[in-house]
């Protein structure tokens, strides 16, 4: 529980940053998504033990992949990503494994390795498969298509400091990270309450074990109890002995 205490903390505070970097990285985004991304972004977690959290995304990733003109280098994020998508016969070209709280130095590497991807393609995209996060009963397989270059005709009416060029690039590249490292913050966040709701499960199901087996024993051993006053019974009877209970 203190896990997902602080992954919501740390979500909550970085949601601020990310949703001013939302508003600009829209604005600057007014062209069609592309078809046909650069490569695939698979987010699930690093543990097993979390019901069908991962089953569930890596499913809906093949799916989703198979929809695909062409094949595009898939980027496994997270140990069962990666085990999941070996075992379904997709070889990941990139894998990337980080804590229980994923900080945004941590995924670093992830961003520089998407900037050598893609470069300045305008059209370049990056398709990201995550399970967005709803509530801590529920998180939503999803896929969205992020862009990391803009339009910049989207936003004319201001004023450029120092430089248009200058202001535009830091913009597509901080709100490209940070949506992407929200969607990882989210993932994380899905993970633990995904595990948190699999051992209540479990811790349930084994107290009703436990209190099936303890009714069980006890019939047992008053039946048994009850077995021998009636055989003890039976044979004071047999010898003409009244038996005082």
């Amino acid at each position: 529980m203190a896990k997902i205490s602080r992954l919501n903390t740390l979500r909550k505070n970085f949601s601020a940053y990310a949703d001013e970097y939302r508003f600009l990285y829209d604005n600057n985004h007014t062209q069609e998504e592309a078809v046909q991304p650069a490569c695939v972004i698979v987010l699930a977690s690093n543990r097993g033990f979390c019901g069908s959290f991962n089953t569930e995304l890596i499913n809906y990733a093949m799916e989703q992949l198979e929809t695909l003109a062409e094949p595009v280098p898939v980027i496994a994020c997270g140990e069962k990503t990666v085990t999941l998508l070996r075992e379904r016969k997709r070889q990941p070209a990139y894998t990337f494994l980080w804590g229980d709280s994923p900080t945004f130095g941590e995924c670093q590497p992830l961003f520089d390795l998407l900037d050598e991807m893609i470069g300045d393609k305008k059209d370049a995209a990056v398709q990201v498969i995550y399970p967005n996060y709803r509530n801590t009963m529920l998180q939503v397989p999803t896929t969205t298509t992020l862009s990391p270059s803009g339009d910049p005709a989207a936003m004319e009416d201001l004023v450029w400091l120092p430089d248009r060029e200058t202001v535009l690039s830091e913009i597509q590249k901080k709100g490209f990270r940070a949506l992407l490292y929200g969607m990882i913050l989210e993932t994380a966040l899905g993970a633990q309450a995904a595990t948190l709701m699999t051992m209540r499960s479990a811790n349930d199901t084994a107290t009703e074990y436990a209190d099936a087996l303890e009714l069980q024993i006890q019939r047992q051993r008053q039946s048994e109890v009850t077995a021998d006053v009636i055989e003890i019974s039976a044979e004071r009877g047999s010898k003409g002995e009244k038996l005082n209970v």
